[in-house]
């Protein structure tokens, strides 16, 4: 996976979906959140998502490389 760059357009069309998705979300349990609260909460969820999938991404370039090789 690649990290979508934080002043794309992919990153920015992301955050929006996840807002609204975000206030869908609000809406049905009742929370009052601003559209700006919503969208904080879509750029947290998408960074820590590319944190961690760059972390396993990392991990497992790491174990391939470090394993020894069977054929040896």
């Amino acid at each position: 996976m690649t990290t979508i760059l934080f002043d794309s357009n992919a990153f920015q069309a992301a955050v929006a979906a996840g807002a609204r998705a975000v206030a869908a979300q609000a809406e049905k349990l009742d929370i009052a959140m601003t559209p700006k609260q919503c969208e904080s909460v879509a750029v947290s969820v998408i960074s820590h998502h590319q944190a961690f999938t760059a972390g396993v991404d990392y991990a497992t370039a790491q174990a391939q490389t470090s394993a020894p090789h069977r054929d040896e």
